[in-house]
């Protein structure tokens, strides 16, 4: 390699760089939030595959329906409780219909769990 190679490459590499951190420290908070978005709609596009695949109840579409409320009300919170909120939400609902057949004892479960995993109105600020 000459030497002029090497020491043009050495320098488009260095401002690469910069321009990464500096687009990290100025604008992180959207890239999470693009982030958030992006693996909240892929977790309930996977669970909701998943019950769609259970036996048919009435309560097979009201889980999809609090799922998606629930979905629908976590983008405006911050990025690292609401993964982790979601995240224990998805993994029960996953747990839950393992057995191919949702009841209302383990509905009721669902809807209790996502209730309680709401932040209260007073504490949103």
């Amino acid at each position: 390699m000459k030497k002029g190679c090497f020491l043009t490459t050495i320098t488009i590499v260095t401002i690469l760089v910069m321009i990464g951190i500096y687009v990290y420290k100025t604008e992180s908070e959207l890239i999470k939030n693009f982030g958030k978005d992006k693996l909240i709609a892929i977790a309930s596009k996977e669970i909701s595959e998943q019950i769609k695949n259970l036996e048919y109840t009435p309560y097979k579409d009201s889980l999809l329906f609090v799922l998606s409320e629930r979905a629908k009300q976590i983008k405006g919170q911050d990025f690292d409780s609401t993964l982790k909120k979601f995240g224990v939400i998805v993994e029960n609902v996953k747990l839950v219909i393992n057995d191919g057949v949702l009841d209302s004892t383990e509905f009721a479960e669902i809807k209790k769990l996502v209730k309680s995993h709401e932040r209260s109105e007073k504490n949103r600020n």
